[in-house]
């Protein structure tokens, strides 16, 4: 079998806080492979965000290790954060946010077409000459996730991805996410308090239990993609969602 993309061993982190150290992760063994969709789930304080930044490199583990094995050395990463707000350039018109993420200058961005087609293919435009102040909350989520896809990345991490995204939009979202991700080989890590949403676009959910810090279950989405908002009244589809209430329960 051909080594994981992603391999975390024993992995473990505490924090210290005014009533103790806080064990936030204990002991956790995940396999990602190259390709894969993975979905966190798990209650507030389960360590959902704490692993995303570990697997990203920005957070250190107490003890245990975290191996990436790339196939090339033209791997990308994108991330999206929890506090979106802060992937932001808040003194930085949309359009040059959009030029410096994707490594351009801020003069010359030239990607403005593959995002304007992105976000018309996802019926979700957005005008490139605001600031970031002049959109709502999910509408800079909106964006953030747009931003990442045209970037083409071979690990995507997101965090509450749609945590402020209105219904009707969101709804929208994850039908193109479901006809999107199929098409790539994009490595996908998402955290989500939203079961259904993590039926929608994985292939593999992760339940973390709420104290432990430890995977309580792992629950295998078999179902075909690409995948529809169809899909969710369906019995099977449904019976994925009660396994993964149940687990976190």
């Amino acid at each position: 079998m051909p080594e994981p993309l992603v391999q975390l061993r024993r992995v473990s982190k505490s924090f210290s806080s005014r009533a103790g150290l806080r064990q936030v992760l204990e002991d956790v063994d995940l396999d990602i492979a190259s390709g894969e969709r993975i979905s966190l789930v798990g209650p507030n304080g389960s360590g959902k965000t704490t692993l995303l930044r570990i697997i990203l490199g920005i957070e250190k583990p107490d003890s245990g290790s975290v191996s990436h094995h790339w196939s090339n050395n033209s791997h990308n990463i994108s991330y999206i954060p929890q506090d979106y707000r802060n992937a932001l350039f808040p003194w930085l018109r949309l359009s040059s946010n959009l030029a410096l993420a994707n490594g351009r200058t801020r003069k010359k961005p030239d990607n403005e077409g593959e995002y304007e087609a992105l976000a018309e293919a996802f019926k979700l435009p957005l005008d490139l000459s605001k600031y970031p102040y002049q959109l709502s909350g999910g509408e800079q989520q909106i964006f953030l996730l747009l931003r990442a896809i045209i970037s083409r990345p071979s690990l995507l991490l997101l965090d509450e991805p749609l945590s402020a995204v209105d219904f009707g939009r969101r709804r929208l979202i994850l039908e193109h996410l479901g006809e999107w991700i199929p098409k790539t080989k994009t490595t996908l890590i998402f955290a989500s308090h939203d079961f259904e949403e993590s039926v929608m676009l994985a292939d593999r959910v992760i339940v973390m239990a709420r104290r432990s810090g430890q995977v309580k279950a792992t629950v295998p989405v078999d179902l075909p993609w690409p995948r529809s908002l169809e899909m969710r009244g369906e019995p099977l589809f449904r019976s994925f969602v009660e396994q993964i209430t149940e687990a976190v329960i």
